[in-house]
């Protein structure tokens, strides 16, 4: 791809997720759509800024201030495992629903492992009655398996790994309002170096 088009890739990329996410704040019965369709933006993103030699991470930091890391890998794991246009009804379920869904069926596509769990998805999202049933139904689906997966989150964060990587973040963050400008600098460095460990270390966590 030609580095002009590349740029221009990466200002219609930007500008569509930036009118997306002033659509999921205006209108919240539109969250899950939406929210799907900026996952497919970044995914297309993350490819452009690669080709660029760029950091994905500080690219989205410093473009998209408002917007957290987690939230960014939320929309992009959604994009990944939700087909809404193979199944259109899975826009009725909520982000928090089809993330809980995205884990307990190891990455695979979520409206197949519905449908080989006998959950109904041939209807519109539009059916309101068919759209209730479908959320109850998932809620119930989901329910006995949450307190296992629970228990597995609470020993994730009891981990060595994480407890030693939240020691680092503390000691890095004291260390940098300590220093000269120059020992700042490269502290600061080794601070955005943990904060993408931790970012990966959550992604792995949450089967990611």
């Amino acid at each position: 791809m030609p580095k002009s088009t590349q740029k221009k890739g990466i200002k219609q990329l930007t500008t569509a997720i930036k009118e997306n996410e002033t659509k999921l704040a205006i209108n919240r019965r539109i969250n899950t759509k939406t929210a799907i369709k900026q996952g497919e933006l970044f995914i297309d993103l993350k490819k452009v800024v690669k080709k660029e030699k760029k950091s994905f991470q500080k690219f989205c930091k410093k473009t998209f201030p408002d917007l957290l890391p987690k939230t960014i890998q939320r929309y992009m794991l959604l994009a990944r495992h939700v087909d809404v246009g193979e199944h259109p009804a899975l826009s009725a379920l909520s982000q928090n629903q089809l993330n809980r869904l995205i884990i307990l069926n190891g990455k695979s596509d979520v409206g197949k492992y519905l449908e080989d769990n006998d959950i109904t998805l041939n209807f519109a999202p539009e059916d309101l009655k068919e759209s209730a049933e479908l959320k109850a139904a998932v809620d119930n689906f989901i329910k006995p398996k949450q307190k296992s997966a629970t228990t597995s989150e609470k020993k994730i964060k009891s981990s060595p790994a994480n407890i030693a990587l939240q020691t680092v973040h503390k000691w890095a963050g004291k260390k940098i309002a300590a220093q000269s400008p120059l020992q700042k600098k490269t502290m600061t460095q080794i601070k955005e170096l943990l904060d993408l460990l931790t970012e990966l270390l959550d992604m792995s966590n949450s089967g990611q």
